[in-house]
């Protein structure tokens, strides 16, 4: 049963930006005519990465700071304050474009997409034991590098690449940091979205340090 929920899991949080942005094509002409010239900027699919980033940043913001509340750890309170910054940098993006923020409502738990807000209540059941909070971690943080490689790799969009780059570079770091809680508690890593070459050779690697802000 828990490899069953696990795989529901990596689904849920793998699925396609598309089919939530699509709800949402009827914002994306609202507006002055500034706005819709910046957002002419932005190729369709980097809307959506943007919108759905933004919650997903909130999603592992929320998770991680409800986890916090159960365990005596830094571990989560650390990350959570990583996430919030990675949510205020895709938010100026958000701005710069013209884009309308899908986080209408910042109280933890509560979500636009209803993929996230699901994902959110199966996972912070306050009988959660460390071990399964830290693989829930590990799962975040994978999605994340997978999620945003996706974009980085389809975009020559000198912002998202910058922002997306330092978010990129911080998610590692959380996996890292994640994977060495779980190791100290005696249990081997085994990657569940990345593959376990392209996650152990981040693992295995020093943390990354500096970032840049710039939005050009």
């Amino acid at each position: 049963m828990k490899n069953l929920n696990l795989l529901i899991a990596i689904l849920v949080l793998s699925l396609s930006s598309h089919a939530y942005a699509g709800s949402n094509k009827g914002q994306f002409s609202q507006g002055n005519g500034n706005r819709n010239m910046q957002m002419q900027q932005l190729l369709t699919v980097e809307q959506e990465s943007l919108l759905y980033m933004r919650e997903e940043e909130k999603l592992a913001r929320d998770v991680y700071l409800t986890l916090d509340e159960y365990f005596d750890t830094n571990i989560f309170t650390n990350i959570a304050a990583a996430e919030q910054r990675h949510m205020d940098r895709i938010k100026r993006l958000l701005n710069k474009y013209g884009l309308i923020d899908p986080v209408v409502d910042d109280t933890i738990g509560v979500f636009t997409n209803p993929i996230f807000s699901e994902f959110y209540d199966s996972k912070t059941n306050s009988d959660v034991a460390i071990k399964e909070a830290i693989l829930t971690g590990i799962l975040i943080e994978e999605t994340d590098i997978m999620d945003l490689q996706k974009t980085i790799d389809i975009t020559d969009n000198a912002d998202i690449q910058n922002v997306y780059g330092n978010l990129l570079r911080g998610s590692r770091n959380h996996l890292r940091a994640f994977v060495r809680r779980l190791e100290s508690m005696g249990i081997v890593y085994k990657a569940s979205v990345l593959e376990q070459s392209a996650a152990n050779a981040i693992v295995n690697s020093p943390t990354e340090r500096g970032s840049s802000n710039k939005i050009r």
